[in-house]
């Protein structure tokens, strides 16, 4: 016998699973879905429900908010790799530039400053990982030119040439969370996880106090909407939705503290993608392939 597919059929939209000549399917990441699998869709079915969020939610209300009434989509979950990335480096100053590569291990806003001139093996610089607030000893530069940046994952490589004092490169490190920025004067919290979707998180301290008596409330798009307020449990473990990430307070809460941080959505690799609608391909007749990208 050959291989089955799988398929969901939600039961509210009146989607049945005959004919879906002329679909369109739509593969992408999203939460809740499992990869591979052809979830058969129309506007009237529970997005969230079955699919969670994420980028492949976001295009199919938008298909659905366009298409007609009787409309049939195939939505195909992707596996994620996480997001992250190291930006451009920003050159200020008339010496050789400078390039950013790594894989981001540690969120970190780079600056590295030379503070005696001169060709690369005698030009010295500082370094530091908090935008400037702060720098490290001053360090002789290598004779290639690289500057590997601690626990951050990121590498800067000068450019030879005669390097010039007062330059600054910076550059910003992002993992898939954070960082966290507070606003009051309650304790540090700590975000981790492994995020199945993108989400601007804030968290506001309504009622301080020690846990399971502090309050708050939680939003995951940037406060456009806000959950209602809640117990900062015991443990001081709190889910951020379905996305994969939780937040750890401690301590004794203050009233009035924020605290933001943004989750980065997952990105498909094109082996994923292949694997995920070569069985959707094979069973069903579609017009187009539709890939929401980053």
């Amino acid at each position: 016998m050959g291989d089955v597919l799988e398929f969901l059929n939600d039961g509210i939209s009146g989607i049945s699973p005959g004919d879906v000549s002329g679909s369109v399917m739509v593969a992408g990441v999203c939460s809740t879905g499992t990869p591979g699998k052809a979830y058969l869709l129309g506007r009237s079915s529970d997005l969230n429900a079955l699919l969670g969020v994420g980028p492949l939610v976001d295009r199919l209300r938008d298909i659905f908010a366009t298409s007609g009434q009787d409309s049939v989509v195939i939505a195909v979950p992707v596996a994620g790799l996480p997001g992250g990335y190291i930006s451009p480096v920003r050159h200020t100053g008339t010496g050789p530039d400078g390039t950013a590569t790594g894989s981001p291990t540690l969120n970190a806003d780079v600056v590295v400053e030379i503070v005696v001139g001169g060709a690369l093996a005698t030009a010295t610089y500082k370094l530091s990982t908090n935008g400037g607030s702060t720098f490290g000893t001053t360090t002789p530069t290598a004779a290639n030119g690289q500057i590997t940046v601690p626990a951050t994952g990121a590498t800067l490589t000068l450019s030879a040439g005669t390097h010039i004092a007062g330059d600054r490169y910076m550059f910003a490190v992002r993992t898939p969370i954070g960082p966290v920025t507070k606003t009051g004067t309650g304790p540090d919290i700590t975000a981790s996880g492994t995020p199945k979707a993108g989400a601007d998180i804030l968290l506001t301290i309504v009622a301080g106090g020690a846990l399971n008596t502090a309050t708050y409330t939680l939003s995951l798009d940037g406060g456009d909407s806000t959950s209602q307020v809640q117990t900062v449990p015991l443990s001081g473990v709190i889910a951020c939705g379905d996305i994969g990430v939780t937040i750890t307070a401690t301590g004794t809460q203050v009233a009035g503290t924020i605290y933001a941080f943004s989750v980065l959505e997952p990105v498909p690799s094109i082996s994923g993608i292949m694997t995920a609608i070569d069985q959707p391909l094979a069973r069903f007749d579609v017009e187009s392939v539709y890939i929401v990208g980053p």
